[in-house]
């Protein structure tokens, strides 16, 4: 055996330290990759509006004009995306692509190259070309499909920058590993794996049929009720049968003195008896406690019904309510960032001797009425998830899916007397009404008494004969206009009482609907005149007041004025559609569903 010097075990040692590293490098490259494809996700399918605005020759009052000059004046360029919006104007310039990438863009598969070599001026140079030519000529696909745009890029980009390194005369990158390509198909295919979760296009959220039918899934009061049915049904079930049979058992003529005391065989009168006793219930009188137990059932059907269209009127309202104050704490926050960039374009007209100090203040001041605005939105935002967390659970923290077209039951054109017969609270009456009538008919038929029958069977000494006996017994309804008329007259009377009471609450509901269908009537008129004439008043105001301003005739003052009150109208006007959305929903939800679908899951039960 040889003997290892210390030169060769250092140069393996120095091997896998090499190895490590490259490694570790490869890694890193491909987690820079990543970050760097995913934050481009946002901006690669974003076009700001202020672009068509500048390049749109027909609006004359935008042509020409920078992008935070314009939000000093008061336009509002993107409330939908106005963090990417702001960002855009905070890059300074206008001649950008529609895809914003800046200038000084190095490719994601360029990365093991600028961490393998050093970057000459030539390479730097020539990589500020690719990317202007890129920037100019690229042209972003639709949101749902930027993922793929950017591997699309990466995958032709990298081959289009090799051919430039070729012919440029830049020395080739020889130090790059040979794996290059398993490098890049490794994370195209990563991307790809994540196309399928990212939001665009598996997109996880709560619509308004969600949770209203995740409402009634998880409300224990449903399964109560559908207990309380399940009692009646087997109430129902034993309504109709005959009293239970009575055993009896007895010793007679026991003697307690004289010779033959207490003996049970000696004297012929000693009977040890069994007998068997069953009371004979009229069957007119089964039958209406059989029909009053019916009525119990279907007053818990109707009591289910109720239930469940509480349930989802609650849930709907406060999933609509959510909705809705979630618009407005978005537009405040659009507002919010139209008004920052709008100091920001102030304090540069202040620092540049235009402006005035009093101007700076005022749209300082205007920011901070928004964001108080916006801290009372939040809450209001966070009260209404707390509601609808009562109704759906944890899945309240789910973005909530587009509103659903609002639209009146049908049943509201024609009668309202016939259509609110299916009200829960009018059925329930009725119901009621219809157990009152069921206690008359039984105490009716109590008025005809009911009939027992016994048999005995005697065992005597063995001396003497066994003895059977067969007994017949019916009261005897002696003061039957005292007690039997009496009651009957009683159970009358609470049938005229359950049917007053269910006509004077058809009454009531019947005057509610009106008035609720009166309530939607007008809320649709006042939004169509916002729609007509409010909200493009107040955007002409807006849109005066910064022509004014611009030509040197008008303050900024004026213009945050105008600003102000057109943010106002935009929030009553979706105040005004949030009130409709609760009148909807109590009307949606007023009467409970009908068909074939709830008549086989009634029948089912």
């Amino acid at each position: 055996m040889g003997v290892t010097t210390g030169r060769e075990r250092v140069v393996p040692a120095i091997l896998l330290s090499v190895n490590l590293r490259k490694r570790l490098r490869v890694r890193i490259i491909g987690m820079l990759s990543m970050a760097l494809l995913f934050a481009q996700l946002a901006v690669a399918a974003y076009a700001c509006p202020a672009m068509s605005r500048q390049a749109d020759p027909g609006s004359s009052s935008m042509a020409g004009m920078p992008c935070a000059e314009m939000v000093a004046a008061g336009v509002q360029l993107d409330p939908e995306q106005p963090a990417l919006c702001m960002q855009h104007c905070q890059f300074g310039s206008v001649n950008q692509a529609v895809d914003h990438v800046s200038p000084v863009f190095a490719p994601a598969t360029a990365l093991p190259a600028l961490f393998t070599v050093s970057v000459d001026d030539r390479l730097d140079s020539l990589l500020r070309a690719w990317a202007e030519d890129e920037r100019l000529h690229d042209r972003p696909p639709p949101l749902a499909h930027s993922v793929a745009h950017c591997c699309y890029r990466i995958w032709i980009g990298r081959g289009a920058a090799a051919a430039r390194f070729r012919t440029s005369g830049v020395p080739m990158i020889s130090t790059l590993p040979r794996r290059r390509h398993g490098l890049r198909l490794a994370t195209l295919l990563v991307l790809w794996l994540a196309l399928g979760a990212s939001p665009a296009f598996a997109q996880t959220s709560l619509s308004l049929e969600s949770a209203v039918a995740e409402a009634a899934a998880r409300s224990r009061l449903v399964s109560a009720v559908e207990s309380q049915a399940q009692a009646a049904r087997e109430m129902a079930a034993a309504a109709g049968q005959l009293p239970d049979p009575v055993l009896k058992l007895g010793l007679s003529n026991l003697p307690i003195d004289g010779p033959d005391r207490y003996s049970i065989t000696r004297d012929f009168m000693t009977m040890r008896s069994i007998g068997v006793m069953q009371e004979l219930t009229r069957a007119d009188k089964r039958s209406a406690r059989v029909r009053r137990a019916e009525r119990e059932v279907d007053l818990a059907k109707v009591a289910r019904q109720a239930t469940l269209a509480d349930l989802q009127r609650d849930a709907a309202t406060a999933w609509l309510e959510c909705s809705y104050l979630e618009s407005m704490r978005e537009l405040l926050r659009a507002q919010i960032a139209q008004a920052e960039l709008q100091v920001q374009a102030v304090q540069t007209v202040y620092r540049s001797g235009k402006g005035s100090q009093a101007e700076v203040f005022a749209a300082r001041g205007s920011v901070e009425q928004l964001r108080d605005e916006l801290a009372q939105a939040e809450r209001e935002v966070a009260v209404a998830t707390s509601r609808l967390g009562r109704w759906v659970g944890q899945v309240a923290r789910l973005p909530l899916g587009p509103r659903p077209a609002l639209r009146l039951p049908a049943w509201t054109e024609g009668s309202l007397a016939e259509h609110l017969t299916r009200h829960p609270e009018i059925a329930a009456a009725a119901q009621q009404e219809a157990i009152a009538d069921s206690d008359a008919a039984v105490a009716r038929a109590a008025r005809s008494s009911d009939w027992s029958v016994e048999l005995m069977f005697s065992q005597r000494g063995p001396a003497y004969g066994n003895m059977v006996s067969i007994n017949l017994s019916v009261p005897l309804q002696w003061d039957q206009k005292n007690r039997q008329d009496r009651d009957l007259a009683a159970r009358l009377a609470s049938v005229d009482e359950a049917r007053s009471r269910r006509e004077e609450l058809q009454r009531a509901r019947e005057a509610e609907v009106r008035a609720m269908l009166q309530e939607w009537r007008s809320h649709e008129d006042r939004l169509r005149r916002y729609d007509a004439s409010l909200l493009p008043l107040a955007s002409q105001r807006s849109e005066a007041a910064l022509v004014a301003y611009r030509s040197g005739t008008g303050a900024l003052p004026a213009v945050l004025d105008a600003r102000g009150s057109e943010v106002d109208v935009q929030i009553e006007r979706l105040r005004i559609e949030m009130e409709r959305a609760r009148v909807w929903a109590q009307l949606n939800y007023l009467l409970p569903p009908h068909g074939g679908a709830q008549a086989k899951s009634e029948a089912a039960r």
